[in-house]
This record gives C-alpha cells, structure tokens and sequence, in this order.
C-alpha cells in the first residue's frame, strides 16, 4: 500500500485513500475472502490467525494491527474493514468489525 500511494503522489495524485483491511475471525471468514480477486496480506497474516490457540481474538487483533500501520501511510485517510462470514455468522462477523473499529487508536469516532 505504501508503495501503491508514494508512486500515485510521485504521478502527481492529490487523491486521498482507504485501505482494505480484512476482518478475519473463523474458518468461514476466511474463506470468504476467496471471493476477493486479487487479494495480498502482508506475510503470515492468515497462518498467524489459523495457528493461534484464540483464532477470533487474533484475527480482531491482527486487523487492528494492520488498520494502525496502513493510517500511519501518508495519504492514506481511511480503512475499510472488510470480509464476511458463512451462513448464519452475519452477527459474528458484524460484532467483530466493531471490535477491530472500536480498537483502532487516533481514530475519531
């Protein structure tokens, strides 16, 4: 992403972005992001969630971690929590974007 935003600034782009950030809790919201075309996680993004003893808590944990590093990218203005779930985790999935939205620091709410 920071490479994606330095080189539109170096074309001369004032445009200001939001980056994805996926909100992975379970199995199921990890396959959801399959039907993302072109999706890249930084390195080790998914094996950390799917290893952990608390898969939910490290996917709330490692969305809260990228959302902070990709707002410290000059230009970059917003997240968008992304993902979803399987069948019938429609409310799992929404409590857990708004634990990732509600652990985000310097955000104004």
């Amino acid at each position: 992403m920071r490479r994606f935003v330095r080189a539109a600034q170096d074309a001369g782009s004032e445009l200001r972005f939001i980056a994805c950030v996926p909100v992975v809790f379970d199995v199921e919201s990890a396959s959801a992001l399959d039907a993302f075309p072109g999706l890249v996680l930084p390195a080790g993004f998914m094996q950390g969630i799917a290893g952990a003893p608390d898969p939910r808590r490290a996917g709330i944990d490692a969305a809260i971690a990228l959302a902070e590093e990709l707002l410290e990218i000059d230009g970059v203005d917003g997240i968008d929590l992304s993902g979803g779930s399987g069948p019938g985790g429609e409310l799992a999935f929404a409590e857990a974007v708004a634990e990732v939205a509600d652990g985000i620091t310097g955000v104004a709410a």
